[in-house]
């Protein structure tokens, strides 16, 4: 499945972009930097299934519960505007896909509902984005999360966030799009980082390095001229920023420890929620 530019779904990590999902200690890098550019900028690369890309995960983290960094307790921050809306939308996606990882069903069903609750309140041209169709889509999600169907359940919240964004497209509302793409992108490294922090192996941080795609989601933000006087837009180059940098500044294509808890103190100082 070839994905088009900015259609960017959950998390995209060297093993999901490159097919690589086993990358071993001091191993060399089969493609280089510009050539990595390329592919990302011509849009030239492949997105595994749902259950390619959690079976991956789970080589690497095994039986981790997910829920352990996702805050499902609290009321969460649909947002006040449609831009803010897009974004959490996209990071409550990364959300349920790691849940589903972890097989947590009450967890996977109230962030569900609030997913469905973003939909709503998204309105363009005086319409919701959730149709009819989007509708459907949610209630047979929560029904086979009832189920314990593990692996449709990761099939429909992929095809869930790929659809809402062509929703977006085809509304001319591309940069809801990439703000989708970004606040998923974003939580599933986050979520990422907290995990090898917690259960550190030096090799398996490379899965980290993704200096292209972050230098590509920087230039389609920045170029973005609808999204110039969005409130979290600094914000976001910021995060992204800081994590390009410290990125660039690792050694072999690997992180100390200390790095990834650099990483942490990112998200947390730069928090979007």
């Amino acid at each position: 499945m070839i994905i088009k530019k900015g259609l960017i779904t959950l998390l995209l990590s060297n093993s999901l972009i490159y097919g690589n999902s086993n990358i071993k200690k001091n191993a060399n890098m089969s493609i280089s930097s510009s050539e990595k550019e390329s592919i990302i900028s011509n849009s030239a690369f492949v997105m595994p299934s749902a259950g390619a890309l959690a079976h991956s995960l789970q080589m690497i983290f095994h039986n981790m519960q997910w829920s352990r960094f996702i805050d499902t307790k609290r009321i969460y921050n649909i947002g006040k505007n449609n831009e803010e809306r897009a974004l959490n939308l996209g990071i409550r996606g990364a959300d349920l896909f790691f849940l589903a990882i972890s097989k947590n069903v009450d967890d996977l069903t109230k962030i569900a509902r609030e997913t469905n609750l973003i939909l709503n309140k998204i309105i363009i041209n005086r319409k919701s984005i959730n149709t009819t169709s989007r509708k459907i889509s949610l209630k047979k999600l929560e029904k086979e999360i009832k189920k314990k169907n593990w692996k449709i359940v990761l099939k429909k919240i992929t095809i869930l966030k790929e659809n809402i964004n062509i929703d977006f497209d085809d509304k001319n509302e591309e940069q809801l799009s990439l703000l989708n793409d970004i606040g998923s992108w974003m939580e599933g490294y986050r979520l990422t980082v907290e995990a090898l922090y917690s259960n550190y192996k030096q090799e398996e941080t490379t899965i980290l390095f993704q200096s292209p795609l972050i230098e590509y989601l920087l230039r389609k933000l920045k170029s973005s001229t609808k999204l110039k006087e969005f409130s979290k837009r600094e914000k976001i180059i910021n995060l992204l920023t800081r994590i390009d940098k410290l990125l660039l500044n690792a050694n072999d294509y690997q992180l100390s420890k200390q790095e990834l808890l650099e990483l942490l103190r990112v998200f947390h100082q730069e928090s979007l929620i």
